[in-house]
């Protein structure tokens, strides 16, 4: 009688692991799915991103202090709440001169 109890437990456990497999599968085809549709509302909010960069008053000519362009950058997306990642697609609009032929020569859209 102690082995068939035995092999009762075992088999919940079984149950159990299969179930909390089963619900981190789950869990995790949701994170995909919420992720998927986060990058396809992306480029709907580019028009916003794009017309907040033209605004802002400093540009880039390739010449001096790239890191302190690129802060100045990070700063302004987070104090205008911008999406950092949708930044690069508008870096044109940062850009000018030799910067920004390199930069068109060098990213595909």
């Amino acid at each position: 009688m102690a082995e068939a109890s035995g092999s009762r437990s075992e088999r919940q456990e079984i149950g159990q692991e299969r179930r909390d497999s089963s619900r981190e599968r789950r869990e995790r085809r949701e994170a995909s799915r919420d992720r998927r549709e986060i990058a396809r509302a992306a480029p709907q909010d580019y028009g916003r991103v794009a017309k907040q960069v033209r605004e802002w008053s400093f540009r880039y000519d390739g010449n001096e202090k790239p890191l302190e362009f690129l802060e100045q950058v990070e700063w302004s997306a987070m104090t205008y709440g911008l999406d950092i990642n949708q930044i690069p697609r508008a870096m044109p609009e940062l850009l000018t001169g030799r910067a920004l032929k390199w930069f068109i020569a060098n990213n595909k859209f």
